[in-house]
């Protein structure tokens, strides 16, 4: 489960960038954010890090913006967010 979560946010594709403006995302399937051979490796390498939190957490950065988060956490730290996961912000926008 956890890594079709995973795939499922690396297949995102990258945000096409226009006249440097972020207009929409790309077209074009080879712009995933990662591929699968990365993920795989990525997940070889820090599977031992962190700890995947499949529930919305709110979270408050330290320049006070709060927004909720779903997604890899330090598994030492487990309130710590960082790694791969969704950003909602208040407004709704997902990232």
């Amino acid at each position: 489960m956890k890594r079709r979560l995973l795939k499922g946010i690396t297949d995102m594709r990258k945000p096409a960038i226009v006249n440097g403006v972020i207009v929409a995302q790309s077209e074009d399937q080879r712009d995933a954010m990662m591929t699968s051979n990365e993920l795989v490796a990525l997940n070889q390498k820090t599977r031992s890090l962190y700890i995947w939190n499949n529930y919305w957490t709110p979270i408050t950065d330290p320049s006070g913006t709060k927004f909720t988060y779903k997604g890899q956490f330090l598994r030492k730290k487990c309130r710590q967010w960082e790694g791969i996961g969704e950003i909602k912000l208040q407004n709704g926008a997902l990232y």
